[in-house]
């Protein structure tokens, strides 16, 4: 979970390792933003894993601050 404690951008990373068949797989990642709120909305993302022992960026979360005022 990424808080307002933690401001910033932030980058995902796979290594894919590889596996006994043939046939790639798959990650799926499901990104929430503004959880519990009524503005809540989410994204899903779906990666192919193919090349073995090759070090991938897969995305980035920007999480800034929001200043709310009265």
């Amino acid at each position: 979970m990424i808080d307002e404690t933690l401001i910033g951008t932030w980058q995902v990373n796979a290594k894919y390792l590889g596996n006994k068949s043939l046939t790639p797989s798959y990650l799926k990642a499901t990104l929430y933003y503004d959880y519990g709120s009524a503005a809540q909305r989410k994204e899903i993302k779906v990666f192919k894993l193919g090349l073995k022992n090759v070090n991938q960026e897969l995305f980035k979360v920007n999480n800034t601050v929001r200043i709310v005022s009265n």
